[in-house]
């Protein structure tokens, strides 16, 4: 398939040069020279040139802008989603986000507001309907509305986190391109009142430590800096039950060893079989009456 696509692409931009007004000409009868076939090389080549500069891509789509709010307690989220008719507030835990909802939001937004703590299908069908017909749609979701959603709001609030998770939430976030960028935000606030789990709480610091060295924090080399941030920090713990040594490869070949891993890590979580065995037996895990 991929084949027979490069193909059809290269015969069509082989095909473009017939469409000049030379070759045209040259098929009515004049009597001139026309080179076609490299009509189409030469116009990829004057758009490669035009988006690259200094050997990297300048022309990366923005879609939002990146604000950053500072401390948001519940009240001051409802205020802002009382200001938006369609908005998406990710908090870093579910009890952060069933509070929202639970609180002043649902009383104030009852007719137009939605809590998101699992990928509900009811729940998705619902918000794309309203988003995809300008109806009032404030969403508030966990991180769980990051892992593959296909959502695209306005205005997002996302509590504070580490890089990867703030691009994912703006991956939500004027995600076709319909709208003016800088009319499309993301507002990034500090949760008070709860807790920051710990593993969020270091991406935070890599964060931190990164945010004020780029003007565009979602550019390839804030990415790659970040990261540096993060692998310095974790070091060997980002691979603490050693999964990778299972997955190599060189110039020649790859080894992963994906059912291994697998096995490996499913023996891990099995009780022992002396367990196993009393769990066969009655209800209450005794052991089996004789006959």
């Amino acid at each position: 398939m991929l084949r027979n696509s490069v193909s059809l692409g290269a015969g069509l931009l082989h095909d473009l040069g017939k469409y000049h007004p030379d070759f045209q000409r040259r098929l009515e009868g004049s009597d001139i020279r026309v080179e076609h076939s490299i009509a189409g090389a030469a116009l990829l080549l004057s758009h490669r040139k035009s988006a690259r500069k200094g050997g990297r891509r300048t022309d990366r789509p923005r879609r939002a802008r990146l604000d950053f709010a500072g401390p948001m307690d519940n009240a001051a989220l409802v205020d802002a989603l009382g200001s938006e008719q369609r908005a998406l507030v990710i908090g870093n835990s579910r009890a952060h986000a069933l509070d929202l909802y639970r609180g002043r939001a649902r009383r104030r937004f009852a007719p137009h507001h939605t809590a998101l703590c699992g990928a509900s299908a009811r729940i998705l069908k619902d918000v794309r309907a309203r988003l995809e017909n300008d109806r009032p749609c404030r969403l508030i979701a966990t991180s769980l509305v990051e892992a593959g959603v296909d959502v695209d709001f306005p205005r997002v609030f996302r509590a504070e986190a580490g890089l990867d998770q703030i691009a994912q939430a703006a991956g939500r976030c004027n995600r076709e391109g319909r709208r003016d960028p800088d009319a499309s935000a993301v507002t990034v606030f500090e949760a008070v009142g709860y807790s920051v789990p710990s593993e969020i709480k270091g991406l935070i610091g890599d964060f931190g430590r990164i945010r004020h060295k780029h003007a565009d924090l979602f550019a390839p080399a804030a990415i790659q800096d970040y990261f540096e941030e993060v692998f310095w920090r974790v070091g060997d713990r980002l691979d603490g039950k050693k999964i990778l040594i299972e997955f190599k490869f060189d110039r020649n070949r790859t080894y992963f060893q994906y059912r291994t891993r697998r096995e490996v890590s499913h023996d891990r979580r099995r009780p022992p079989a002396s367990d196993r065995a009393g769990r066969r037996g009655s209800p209450k895990g005794g052991r089996r009456s004789q006959q």
